[in-house]
């Protein structure tokens, strides 16, 4: 907590121990001290003058945070942490009808908990780095100093930073209207997915705008139009570092560069997702770009191939684009070998391996990913090397992670092996730090009670709240119903778990496949023991509600999660949480109907030729 001239921090986001803390904990800390100090400016210093401006700080801090890292660890990039941590969380909950505006209407204190939100923080954060690439890093930061400075002890609205940030581009000579480029981002919900096409006689570029929707079924009442900085280039003429700016203030445009847009080649839209928005192309374009990736995938820039991955998923899971379009697209990955391309496909398979648990095909999936995974495996190994960067070695760690979870055999034995010489020497753990939580989680899963039970006595022992937070989702790993009834049951029983962690042992066992039902079971029988157990914490409930239903897919999930809601009647600070969980279950329940067994056959030819 910002408090100015006492900050507050829970334990397991300061306190870092080594070979104890992970690198993902240390990151963690780190971003949590930057962020908390960033709010002595946006927040203390500076103060909105009411709580529908809430992003002035939590945006400015979540962007702001990201800098503080990147001081401290130069080979760390700020785009490519913003685009894996921020961009993913908001624009898959500002996919949904139910998402807000980031300027969003406050009126009694339950709607100030909600917006809390990743739209507050992470949408925040997003079009914060938009507006710093259209105004130029000079111009941006000067007209953040100009806000700060004239609205030093004072509250303000965010005219006051679109005034600041427009004067200080007026006098460095660009008249950008900042105000009218803006205002529609921070009070319009949702963003636009921007679709380009290439007539091949004219050579010009069709651009189009729409509300890009996660359920294509939603109806889209949205007659909404974003001023979309649309950056392109092309195959032909090549420029990643400054490309043009084309002003998409219209639903559609017609750009007319016959030098750029040739008959041949590809172009790619969004340069390193500078803008907070998705693209879509014509099936030929997406052909090219595919047959790029597959021949030399360097030519293309590193973030601009991990935006094309997590482009292309997620159009197909919104039924913009095919499902098949999105799988030819990683399937260049064995080859890649930087981090967020490989990062952003690590996440998709892991959603996938929530939500296709149960699909008859999920067998060939596995293969699948850990063929694609093979080489990667082997080139990283278990061994850090000195002097690697950060990146490469939350890389290792994500590609071991990922292995594990599908199965990878080598993975998932010497997982086994370090856990069980743990177990041998209780008083030694020799398991690197970094590693912890996926070897504990791949033994638990793989072994059985005695494992589990030596997790449970450990996680009682141990007075370091980074290990025992390990732990407690380890616990989660069982593939035993018994097991993770128990552990359940004792979410509430023992005095070993605080209040403040029940949500982390059920959202822990809901996680895992195998104990979905068992925690959501759980949860509806004893919904109120458990809200009195962490003493009805609205921050809690929310996470709650969007652990146990992350990965509701079915028809069944859907009934089941409507007529539980229905049975609450007064939801109070979960309302939102709520129904954001019905709508993503019924657009996952709906692109599983569509996709499943297309995704069985593709895995099956694609494994054939191995």
């Amino acid at each position: 907590m910002e408090n100015w001239g006492l900050i507050i921090f829970r334990e397991s986001k300061l306190l870092f121990e080594n070979n104890v803390s992970s690198l993902a904990n240390q990151e963690y800390i780190v971003l949590a001290v930057c962020h908390e100090l960033a709010h002595q400016w946006f927040g203390n210093l500076v103060t909105p003058a009411w709580w529908d401006d809430l992003w002035l700080n939590e945006g400015f801090a979540s962007f702001v945070a990201q800098i503080g890292i990147q001081n401290i660890e130069p080979s760390s990039s700020v785009d490519e942490r913003l685009i894996a941590r921020d961009f993913h969380r908001a624009l898959v909950t500002d996919a949904l009808t139910t998402s807000h505006p980031i300027f969003a209407t406050v009126s009694n204190p339950a709607q100030i908990g909600e917006i809390f939100d990743e739209i507050s923080y992470s949408k925040g954060a997003a079009i914060i780095r938009m507006m710093s690439y259209f105004l130029g890093e000079d111009v941006f930061r000067d007209g953040l100093k100009k806000y700060l400075k004239e609205n030093a002890y004072a509250n303000t609205k965010t005219s006051d930073l679109w005034n600041a940030l427009s004067t200080t581009a007026a006098e460095a000579g660009n008249s950008v209207n900042v105000t009218k480029i803006m205002e529609p981002w921070v009070h319009i919900i949702g963003y636009p997915v921007v679709t380009l096409s290439h007539n091949k006689t004219s050579h010009a570029l069709k651009a189009t705008q729409e509300r890009f929707l996660l359920d294509e079924n939603a109806k889209n009442t949205s007659m909404s139009i974003w001023p979309v900085p649309l950056t392109i280039t092309s195959q032909k003429n090549l420029d990643w570092e400054n490309p043009t700016v084309y002003w998409l203030n219209e639903k559609e445009m017609i750009i007319e560069n016959t030098s750029i847009f040739t008959q041949e080649g590809w172009f790619i839209g969004n340069i390193k997702r500078a803008g907070y928005y998705r693209v879509n192309y014509d099936e030929d374009n997406w052909a090219a770009i595919i047959r790029q990736l597959n021949s030399d995938f360097q030519l293309i820039h590193p973030i601009c191939r991990a935006t094309l991955i997590d482009d292309a998923f997620w159009l197909a899971r919104a039924g913009y684009l095919d499902q098949v379009t999105a799988l030819q697209v990683s399937q260049y990955l064995p080859t890649e070998n930087a981090y967020l391309p490989l990062q952003l496909m690590l996440n998709i398979w892991e959603e996938w391996g929530g939500l296709l648990a149960w699909s008859s095909g999920f067998g060939e999936i596995q293969h699948y990913v850990v063929n694609i995974l093979q080489a990667k495996y082997k080139e990283f190994g278990w061994d850090e090397q000195d002097g690697e960067t950060m990146s490469r070695r939350r890389l290792r760690v994500e590609v071991l992670r990922v292995a594990c979870l599908f199965g990878q055999g080598d993975c998932s034995y010497s997982a086994q092996l370090i856990y069980n010489a743990w177990m041998r020497t209780p008083q030694v753990n020799r398991i690197p730090a970094n590693y912890r939580s996926f070897v504990y989680c791949t033994a638990i899963r793989e072994r059985g009670v005695l494992e589990w039970d030596f997790a449970w006595q450990q996680f009682k022992e141990s007075r370091v709240a980074t290990e025992r937070s390990k732990l407690l989702q380890a616990m989660g790993c069982s593939r035993e119903p018994w097991v993770l009834n128990r552990y359940l049951n004792r979410a509430l029983t023992s005095d070993s778990i605080s209040g403040a962690n029940v949500e982390s042992v059920i959202s822990a066992v809901s996680k895992n496949p195998k104990g979905r039902f068992y925690a959501w079971k759980f949860v509806t029988e004893n919904w109120n023991a458990v809200r009195n157990k962490y003493g009805e914490n609205e921050f809690i409930d929310r996470r709650l509600i969007k652990g146990i239903t992350r990965h509701f897919s079915t028809a069944w999930d859907l009934k089941q999660l409507e007529a539980f809601v229905k049975s609450l009647g007064k939801l109070g600070g979960g309302d939102l949480k709520w129904r954001q969980a019905i709508e993503k279950t019924r657009a996952n329940a709906r692109w599983l109907e569509k996709n499943e067994a297309l995704i069985e056959d593709w895995m099956i030819a694609a494994n054939s030729k191995v």
